[in-house]
């Protein structure tokens, strides 16, 4: 009996452990739960804090586009960035709100996030094209830094408590399985010893048969909420998994754990990135994903991170995905307990798309936007490139500015659409005439930069540069409309004319004012002369735009011989510049100067009034003489030229038909169209109109018929020789005849011998100018002239 009773006692014994270590089994499984929470909110914290990184990265992008397109969708991305790192915060306050240390870096990250997010709305105007860095305010600046101080920080603080949780979990789990092994063997050893009681028992059936039983169901109820709490405990450790599972495959961040040299997890977002599947990532080495161009660098940072050295744990890295593309990561490493066993844990967003507006960004800032060409800043730098390169191997460099003739022209007329398809195709004939490491710019509007690199002898850039003026000899196509435009040069070389780009440059610009100053010349070679030219140029410029002013402008004129019966009843108007210090200076010397200053059409809208006041004077004298005055390319497009032409007839009480308006052919042939409706207009106002130097220019002659104009002028290349020359005859000839034929009148400029005279006599010529009647006269001598021949 006494056996009996102690065997009794085991079983109670037993019992009595089966429950101790159910108790411990149940307090295991809430320490379990615990540790898993804390591990998913820090997971969740580290997520959204990267999250948050991510969103005020792209942010700063799209502000930054925003900043040079100011477009609407752009900016409407910066407002949902901003939303998105909102949230994000919010979520991370709401994560932290029980953790003492990380809601208060939290609370600090907050202040510093909404600052910045206040900066970053108070930077420059929306058309600033500077780069972000120089558009942001230094609160900004500073603003970021502690931005990114405090989430390095609060990451930092979050990884260590990640990696703590993480043991503090596998601790808890195994010492749950450990105390699950041994509940089971206490439930095996108080079955065992049950059954032997039962057996004992069922011998010995003169026992108290109520106790047994007690006893028995007592042993079986315990075994049975046992064994239930056993299955709970395994599914809670199920579930664990789960949820474990779940968070990492439906993050938007990219997750890597690799052990030893292999990848042994990778999440659906590493499949998506990489192109490869989890099973092929599981037998690649976390390296063979990177770029080979920073494979190196990547494995050491993992041997010396696995090592516990301090390394960068963020960094941007490129990877080769599957097909062969690159990929830009925002990668953040780690280590971790996985499955028991040191592990690395890699977190990574794909910051592509931000690192190609980045690229673009970058691009757009040394390159022409309109014709993708390097713009002056990258053609500075590619220059002193080229110098470095021509001084190591003893070569010259060739800096060559052209510039487009009468581009103003071309834009008033066709307007700046049709002036940027110019630019373009302009664009598109230069380049294939780069060779090498030759570079093109356009570091202008209506500038190109040549860079001839690596020349062995001046005489090569000269055959170069010609090639160059020649494309321009074909007429553009603007929208089925031809448009002809010349180009001139400024040639430069190092180092015989300067030793850095700065000076090169200069004497380039030096060597192109000249060539643009004379019509003669397309392509003009610095020489040291040049900067004495140069200043005399600027000193006319600021003198120019006080001539006006001073009443400094003359005009003289130049009789009209009229060949049928030996009358002077019209003269032309030729501007002089009367100057105080350089004395009376011609117009071929100051005409395109003001065009490039933007002074023609104040200049000839004077010279209109004061031919029609001088008009009236000779009226008024019994001398009624028709006056002509010429009229360059950019004041006749220029909107109000019939509106003064009509005011300041009203005003001076002139007949319009003593007034005559002279237009060269080549100030026609920008916009024909618009051209014969401005001369409609004019001709409305009864002036006469005359074409000026025909024959020269490029406009066909199946035009004329639709010109609204009185009379044809000769030019002066076709008189000279024309009694030598039987070719030049030939082509005044067929001039008159064309003219009369139109109704029109001739007149041939620049006849200087009898010979001359008489010869176009014969042609049948109406009327004839030059210094064989005289040469262009002020106002009082030639009166005096017309009242001696009177």
């Amino acid at each position: 009996m006494e056996k009996h009773t102690w065997l009794v006692r085991i079983v109670l014994v037993l019992a009595g452990l089966v429950l101790v270590t159910a108790w411990l089994l149940y307090r295991g499984n809430q320490n379990n739960l615990v540790a898993e929470s804390q591990v998913n909110t820090t997971y969740r914290a580290l997520y959204y804090s990267e999250h948050l990184w991510s969103q005020l990265q792209q942010a700063k992008v799209d502000h930054a586009a925003y900043l040079h397109d100011a477009n609407a969708q752009t900016l409407k991305r910066y407002r949902q960035d901003i939303q998105e790192a909102e949230n994000a915060l919010r979520e991370l306050g709401l994560l932290m709100r029980t953790t003492t240390e990380g809601y208060g870096q939290i609370i600090q990250l907050r202040q510093h996030v909404w600052s910045y997010m206040s900066e970053l709305d108070a930077s420059p105007g929306t058309t600033d094209t500077r780069p972000l860095a120089q558009t942001q305010t230094p609160a900004g600046q500073t603003q970021m830094a502690a931005i990114v101080r405090d989430l390095q920080a609060f990451q930092s603080v979050q990884r260590l408590r990640l990696q703590q949780f993480q043991e503090q979990r596998n601790r808890s789990r195994r010492v749950l399985l450990m105390t699950i092994q041994i509940n089971a063997l206490l439930v095996l050893a108080t079955l065992l010893f049950t059954a032997y009681l039962i057996r004992v028992y069922a011998v010995r059936r003169r026992q108290s048969q109520a106790e047994l039983e007690q006893i028995i169901s007592t042993s079986t109820e315990q075994l049975r909420s046992e064994v239930l709490r056993h299955q709970a405990a395994r599914e809670t450790l199920q579930a664990s998994e789960v949820k474990f599972r779940t968070l990492t495959e439906t993050t938007a961040a990219a997750i890597f754990i690799y052990q030893g040299d292999y990848i042994v997890y990778a999440n659906p977002e590493a499949e998506r990135i990489s192109g490869y599947s989890a099973a092929e990532l599981r037998n690649m080495q976390p390296w063979q994903l990177v770029h080979p161009d920073y494979r190196e660098l990547a494995h050491a940072r993992a041997d010396a991170r696995m090592a516990g050295q301090e390394v960068p744990s963020r960094y941007e890295i490129p990877i080769q995905t599957r097909t062969g593309e690159t990929r830009w990561l925002d990668f953040t490493a780690g280590v971790i307990i996985y499955e028991g066993r040191q592990a690395g844990l890699g977190t990574a967003y794909d910051i592509t798309e931000r690192k190609q507006q980045e690229a673009a960004l970058a691009h757009l800032a040394t390159h022409d936007s309109l014709t993708d060409l390097p713009n002056q800043v990258l053609a500075v730098e590619r220059l002193r490139s080229a110098l470095n390169e021509a001084e190591r191997r003893h070569r010259l460099v060739g800096v060559v500015q052209l510039n487009l003739k009468r581009f103003k022209a071309v834009n008033d007329n066709l307007g700046h659409a049709g002036g940027n398809q110019v630019l373009q195709q302009v664009a598109q004939r230069l380049k294939p005439l780069m060779h090498g490491e030759d570079t093109l710019a356009r570091p202008d509007s209506d500038k190109f930069l040549v860079i001839l690199s690596n020349l062995v002898y001046p005489g090569e850039a000269a055959r170069r540069v010609q090639q160059l003026i020649e494309t321009f000899q074909i007429p553009f196509n603007v929208e089925g409309r031809e448009v002809f435009i010349k180009a001139c040069a400024g040639v430069t070389f190092y180092p015989s004319d300067g030793s850095d780009a700065e000076s090169l440059l200069r004497t380039a610009a030096t060597a192109l004012n000249r060539g643009s100053s004379n019509d003669s010349e397309c392509i003009s070679y610095y020489s040291s002369g040049m900067f004495e030219q140069a200043s005399h140029r600027l000193t006319l410029e600021a003198s120019l735009h006080r001539a006006l002013e001073r009443h400094e402008l003359v005009l003289h004129y130049q009789p009209k011989y009229r060949l049928d019966d030996g009358e002077i009843s019209s003269v032309e108007s030729l501007l002089r510049w009367q100057h105080p210090e350089y004395g009376m200076i011609s117009p071929k010397d100051f005409i395109a100067m003001a065009e490039e200053v933007g002074l023609i059409v104040p200049v000839g809208e004077w010279a209109i009034t004061a031919a029609c006041a001088q008009a009236v004077a000779w009226r008024d004298a019994g001398l009624p003489l028709t006056v002509a005055v010429n009229l360059s390319a950019l004041h006749f497009s220029s909107k109000g030229l019939v509106a003064h032409v009509r005011q300041t007839l009203a005003e001076s009480g002139l007949p319009a038909n003593f007034l005559e308006l002279e237009i060269t052919e080549t100030a026609l042939i920008g916009d024909m169209g618009s051209s014969i409706a401005k001369l409609n207009e004019l001709s409305a106002l009864g002036v006469r109109l005359a074409l000026d130097d025909f024959g020269t220019g490029y406009s066909s002659f199946s035009y004329l018929r639709h010109l609204p104009i009185n009379s044809l002028k000769i030019d002066r290349s076709f008189v000279t020789d024309i009694v030598e020359n039987v070719q030049s005859s030939a082509i005044v000839s067929a001039i008159i005849g064309l003219a009369h034929g139109l109704g029109l009148e001739v007149v041939a400029e620049g006849v200087e011998t009898a010979a001359q005279r008489i010869k176009l006599e014969q042609l049948g010529c109406d009327l004839i100018q030059g210094y064989l009647i005289s040469r262009a006269l002020p106002e009082d001598e030639l009166s005096a002239l017309l009242a001696a021949v009177k």
